[in-house]
Order: structure tokens, then C-alpha cells, then sequence
């Protein structure tokens, strides 16, 4: 779980929670050989307006790198919620 809150309030936690993600990204490496074939990045609807779930088939921005979408889970996921 990484905060998103503005750089002045969350920002160093933040940058630990990110420090922690990638160190045990490389650990499953570490264990597996490979790194997850798909990963799931949850948010809040914090106003509860608009639908119950949001997908993307945009290309998410990560401090990782860039994080393709997987639209057969998109489409799954907006076809059963």
C-alpha cells in the first residue's frame, strides 16, 4: 500500500514504501527466477462518484517504469463488476 498524497505530506513515506515494493519485487526474483506476469495496482474512489471500479488501457507510469496494461483483465474485471 503507497500513499498518494501531496510530496510535502507523503513523500518520504512514499519513497519507503517504493524502496520496500522493489525489494521484495527483486526477493520474488530472487525465488522465482521471473518476475510476476501481472500486477494489480489498487486505488480508491474517494467521492464515490462514478462507477464502482476505474480500469485503464493506458499505459501506467510507475517509478518501476512504464507498466503496460493487461486488457483481458480490464475487460474481465469491467464486464463482471
Amino acid at each position: 500500500i503507497v500513499p498518494h498524497g501531496a510530496y510535502c505530506d507523503a513523500g518520504p513515506i512514499t519513497a519507503h514504501a517504493y524502496h520496500h515494493l522493489r525489494s521484495n519485487l527483486q526477493f520474488f526474483y530472487n525465488q522465482h527466477s521471473k518476475l510476476p506476469s501481472t500486477v494489480l495496482i489498487i486505488g480508491t474512489n474517494h467521492r464515490h462518484l462514478g462507477p464502482r471500479i476505474s480500469t485503464s488501457s493506458q499505459v501506467w507510469s510507475t517509478p518501476f517504469g512504464n507498466i503496460e496494461p493487461n486488457l483481458e483483465i480490464v475487460d474481465a474485471l469491467t464486464t463482471k463488476c
